[in-house]
């Protein structure tokens, strides 16, 4: 679950640069989300693999497990628009679906 927060805390910076001219290069990096430099290069793959941002490309060094990250200009994708989109509505009505079980059960 924390791998989904994570990512989740990652798109959300990728939407909100959208709004400012020079993109925060400084802040993307595992400190800032509060995670390893490691963990973030990983979750950013994963993100990148399934298109959910573009802007990011990945050098896999011979004999080293951990990837290299090459950042040129990243940016989220309308699929990530619509994953975070879709994960907020489905918190908002969590709650309200909770209570729907609960009165049927």
């Amino acid at each position: 679950m924390e791998s989904f927060k994570a990512m989740y805390k990652i798109l959300k910076f990728l939407e909100a640069a959208m709004q400012v001219d020079v993109f925060p290069m400084q802040q993307f990096n595992g400190n800032s989300f509060d995670i390893s430099d490691v963990y973030f290069r990983e979750l950013v793959k994963l993100l990148s693999d399934d298109g959910y941002i573009t802007g990011v490309s990945f050098i896999h060094v011979l004999g080293v497990k951990h990837l290299d990250m090459k950042v040129t200009k990243p940016a989220i994708t309308i699929k990530g628009l619509e994953y975070l989109s879709e994960n907020s509505l489905m918190k908002k009505a969590a709650p309200l679906l909770m209570g729907i079980v609960d009165a049927v059960t």
